[in-house]
């Protein structure tokens, strides 16, 4: 499975980002599948960890960047 970003230049992962949140902002609810734990902080407003197919975490980003 590829993640979102992978092989994005810098200006069209930040274009994606944003996208992203103004969709998150507008209501839509979305499913982000990433590696990348940046993405998911800064991204999500749920977080869950998944290790082996087991749930090993849930909650929310502390903060968001």
């Amino acid at each position: 499975m590829r993640r979102p970003t992978t092989g994005l230049d810098p200006q069209n992962r930040a274009n994606l980002w944003d996208q992203t949140r103004a969709l998150r902002d507008g209501g839509t609810s979305l499913l982000l599948s990433t590696h990348y734990l940046d993405e998911a902080d800064a991204l999500c407003d749920r977080l869950v960890i998944v290790d082996h197919g087991i749930v090993v975490a849930a909650g929310t980003p502390a903060v968001r960047a």
